[in-house]
């Protein structure tokens, strides 16, 4: 169904310009800005690196430290007494605090720039599909029997000295990062290394109310909300849900391990299928949730014990399973941002993780009752990825930066001598040469 009157349109004007218009919630006040296209210099530095490296560690960081207690949970039981309903709490402190300081730090980084917010803030988005220090260093906090089930007052300090050695390593590394991103970390280059990055975006509050009215934005943050969400809290109790099958704190801890090793993996190789095939976006999404719900499904009747089964099945269904779903993440972060164009990147990123958080939230929640069967958990996880099946095929993906990029480029390449007009047709901008 069509908006009446869209809260944001965007046109190409007889001057070549980028026009953006902003209409008014309550259809009062309106304003048109327009940002020059032409004869724009542009490039690409190769610091980027520096600053994708930095940003890529301090993602980590977070994930490390929220995801800490998920891989040791059966040693931190014993040695703390807590029970699967404190493990879950300890988790759900993450999206609590997240909920509750969002909008402020993103605030902060949009008007501020990215190095006032504080470190592994809510604007920093991550989840725990990113490599998280707990699981890689499992290894040496689960070394011999330091972690087996005993009575042993020796074994029980080493289990107690593993924990605490665990929570100086990642303070250790989160410092670093820190000091890594204070020697250098502008808020953005001298030049914009492409045309939509020149052009300004919607201011914070403009924007947020914006989003609120967006209808495409609700259906996509709704996938990534209700399954990431979901599946990255899943993900950081897996030993608990796994425990019930016989798999041991250990193997649960590398199944998280190269769960995330196959994601990054895959994500890499879905960003260089999705920039062969442009604009195909959704489809990709779309192939690799079937699948995914596909592993989802057999782990779902493992649990439920509808089918014969040994570990080698739970640890492909796992692996499988978060692999796929992982190898989306970037490109539904991509795709809202092309939908909600010209409003700022930062804004649309932040209420993606937000409702990634509420989701997280209500899971972890359920967890906490006590007494409560696990095998719920991956049948609702198996729920959440059908569930967005049908809304990832309603969605109407609209690529706006990137049609503005090509249509300069196209520009650009024109015969000598040959002018160029920028035509618009709704969803599909064309270029026609005069």
């Amino acid at each position: 169904m069509e908006e009446r009157k869209p809260l944001l349109t965007d046109v190409l004007d007889e001057h070549d310009s980028y026009s953006i218009q902003y209409s008014s919630i309550n259809s009062s006040v309106s304003e048109e800005r327009s940002v020059p296209v032409r004869s724009l210099e542009v490039k690409v530095y190769k610091r980027r690196f520096y600053i994708l490296f930095m940003f890529s560690m301090s993602t980590l960081a977070q994930a490390a430290v929220w995801n800490t207690w998920g891989p040791v949970s059966q040693s931190a039981k014993q040695v703390f007494g807590w029970t699967d309903g404190d493990i879950a709490l300890l988790a759900n402190w993450g999206p609590i605090s997240f909920i509750i300081s969002l909008y402020p730090f993103s605030w902060i980084m949009d008007v501020k720039g990215p190095l006032l917010v504080p470190q592994h803030s809510p604007c920093t988005p991550s989840n725990s599909s990113d490599l998280n220090i707990s699981e890689s260093l499992k290894a040496e906090t689960d070394s011999g029997d330091c972690f087996n089930a005993s009575d042993n007052t020796a074994n029980f300090q080493e289990m107690r000295d593993g924990i605490i050695k665990l929570q100086y390593i990642e303070c250790g590394f989160c410092v670093a990062v820190f000091l890594g991103i204070l020697l250098y970390f502008p808020a953005k280059p001298p030049l914009p290394p492409s045309t939509t990055a020149s052009v300004k975006r919607v201011d914070f509050k403009t924007g947020t109310l914006a989003l609120l009215c967006h209808i495409q934005f609700w259906v996509i943050s709704s996938i990534y909300g209700v399954c990431l969400g979901t599946i990255n809290c899943w993900m950081s109790v897996l030993d608990v849900v796994l425990n019930p099958l016989g798999i041991s704190q250990e193997t649960a801890g590398w199944m998280g391990f190269y769960s995330i090793i196959g994601g990054t993996i895959a994500g890499f190789i879905v960003a260089m299928v999705a920039d062969i095939f442009s604009k195909r976006m959704k489809l990709i999404l779309v192939a690799l949730y079937l699948m995914a719900g596909v592993n989802f499904l057999w782990l779902a009747l493992i649990s439920g014990q509808y089918i014969p089964s040994n570990s080698m099945h739970v640890w492909i269904s796992v692996i499988a399973g978060n692999t796929l779903i992982t190898a989306g993440v970037p490109l539904i972060y991509e795709l809202a941002c092309e939908i909600t164009f010209p409003i700022s990147e930062s804004v649309t990123t932040s209420a993606l993780a937000m409702y990634n958080n509420v989701a997280g939230l209500i899971f972890l929640l359920v967890m906490m009752i006590p007494n409560i069967n696990v095998s719920w958990t991956n049948w609702c996880v198996l729920g959440t990825v059908l569930f967005c099946v049908p809304l990832l095929l309603l969605l109407r993906d609209r690529y706006k930066r990137l049609d503005m990029d090509l249509e300069v480029k196209a520009e650009d390449k024109a015969p000598p001598g040959v002018s160029g007009s920028i035509t618009s047709v709704p969803g599909t901008p064309s270029i026609v040469y005069t």
